[in-house]
């Protein structure tokens, strides 16, 4: 998959006709129905923007899948949890059909953690989330609790978590980035590298 980022229509379309280019010189073309446009930003909402690769229009969308994130045009960059949620409650349901009366919490919790909460987490270290967005995802995290020891009261989730070593999903995220950004600094890849040692910086501003 290949993404073009460009501050402006006019720069965007000109990488669109590069890309063009280079790929009729190896005898390839681009599939102008496969290809989407999603604008991030004050103007996110107009969409009344016309771009062509290989002289047919490209579609403007306001969410996309992209290596299984669902992003989400806005003011700014932003991501939607809606159908990872989803996978989430049918696979705890489909655990606690299958095994609820065959083992004990215990076991289920392992097994929820180890094949149920990658749903939730996939990805979450390499994107800026909004504070709304993690408390969304520990909500969701939160049925488990409920179904497995009969809890809702927050205090009594966060005391059950850290006893079992999980940690809230804001602590859990702040971590993953910072092992995420570690690696990133260090990789051989320039662009990476240097928007990771900005990230740092700025946030330790």
């Amino acid at each position: 998959d290949l993404v073009l980022i460009s501050a402006s229509v006019s720069m965007l379309q000109r990488m669109l006709d590069k890309c063009s280019q280079i790929a009729a010189s190896i005898s390839m073309q681009f599939n102008a129905k496969k290809s989407n446009i999603m604008r991030f930003g004050p103007k996110y909402r107009h969409q009344d923007i016309c771009l062509t690769l290989g002289g047919l229009k490209i579609q403007v969308v306001s969410t996309a899948r992209y290596l299984g994130v669902f992003l989400v045009a806005a003011r700014r960059f932003k991501v939607s949890f809606d159908e990872a949620k989803r996978k989430f409650f049918r696979s705890i349901n489909g655990i606690f059909a299958k095994c609820k009366s065959r083992m004990n919490e215990l076991t289920m919790l392992h097994l929820i953690n180890m094949y149920c909460k990658p749903f939730l987490t996939y990805a979450i270290e390499c994107m800026p989330l909004l504070k709304s967005d993690l408390c969304s995802l520990q909500s969701a995290y939160n049925l488990v609790y409920y179904k497995l020891f009969d809890i809702s009261d927050q205090s009594n989730i966060h005391e059950t978590g850290r006893m079992f070593n999980i940690l809230p999903f804001i602590e859990y995220h702040e971590q993953r980035s910072e092992g995420y950004c570690s690696i990133a600094c260090t990789s051989q890849n320039f662009v990476l590298s240097e928007l990771a040692n900005y990230h740092v910086v700025m946030s330790h501003r």
